[in-house]
């Protein structure tokens, strides 16, 4: 294991620490919106690119998938080459990903930029509390940084639904990316006038194999999580076995009148035809119908 050091950075005036702090809530508030601001645009997003449930599932989760698999491996590469220079190159790549899910053509290249999106987020997230911290020498002032910065994070989050919703008023869902184009700009330019340059005193080799053992994790429990989710909803969808509880005692309370070839005849089964695993097949009614004759004709 090789050590590197580094020289102390000089200390920073205040209006100038004060505005790095500034540059670093913008960076963390755009990785927190863009977190939750596709949520609400879903829909939008589904009928524009004809994607089902579980393609619009993986435009969340390839984001927070990646950024979530790279902080640790980010901030060692901050700590090597500069956190000031990954910091502008997350701002880079995080904005060409932005434009690039804003331009997406189809889903899988929407699901490939956010994935780039993310990449770029774990440059920002580690890299700006490791900014922070650096230009705030004094303990109190330091502590004080970090609240702001925390709790620009958490608004970011709320923030994000709220910004979604309103650009889809007014617009369509390829504006939940354009919108990054302006706060990226503005971001790069104030850390090249204001951020210092800054190192780990002490640079330690990257762990690769620890990085790819923590990515492989990580998307072995989504992927666990996502198939007994759909497992469990597709049996709550589907219910009890019908053939099994007809041998074994009185039918579920279902009357046949509500069903018709298959579809419902109830008014408010009309939303049932975006689940054809809810639609209850004629045997199926047939069998529904021939129980309950014969529950009624033995009450014993």
């Amino acid at each position: 294991m090789t050590a590197t050091t580094h020289p102390a950075q000089p200390v920073l005036d205040a209006r100038r620490r004060w505005t790095v702090l500034a540059v670093c809530c913008l960076s963390m508030f755009l990785v927190g919106v863009d977190t939750t601001i596709v949520n609400v645009g879903l829909p939008a997003i589904g009928s524009g690119l004809g994607v089902d449930t579980r393609g619009l599932e993986w435009i969340v989760d390839a984001y927070t998938l990646v950024l979530a698999s790279l902080l640790i491996s980010s901030g060692a590469l901050a700590d090597r080459f500069g956190r000031r220079r990954v910091f502008q190159c997350g701002l880079a790549v995080f904005g060409a990903a932005s434009l690039l899910c804003a331009l997406a053509p189809s889903a899988g290249v929407l699901v490939a930029a956010r994935a780039l999106q993310g990449v770029g987020a774990s440059m920002l997230s580690p890299v700006a509390l490791a900014i922070v911290v650096n230009s705030m020498p004094d303990p109190k002032e330091r502590a004080q940084a970090i609240g702001i910065w925390a709790s620009v994070f958490g608004l970011s989050m709320a923030a994000g639904p709220v910004t979604g919703g309103a650009l889809l008023a007014w617009l369509d869902w390829r504006a939940l990316f354009w919108v990054n184009a302006p706060v990226i700009a503005a971001a790069l330019l104030l850390s090249a006038v204001y951020v210092p340059e800054s190192r780990a005193p002490r640079v330690r080799r990257l762990d690769l194999p620890g990085q790819v053992l923590l990515a492989v994790v990580l998307a072995v429990v989504v992927g666990v999580l996502k198939l007994r989710y759909r497992r469990s909803s597709r049996r709550r969808c589907r219910g009890p076995d019908l053939s099994h509880s007809l041998k074994t005692g009185p039918p579920p309370p279902c009357d046949p009148k509500l069903w018709r070839h298959g579809e419902p005849a109830h008014p408010r089964g009309r939303y049932f035809h975006q689940f054809p695993e809810l639609r209850v097949p004629r045997s199926e009614v047939t069998r529904i119908q021939v129980g309950r004759r014969q529950a009624s004709a033995n009450p014993s």
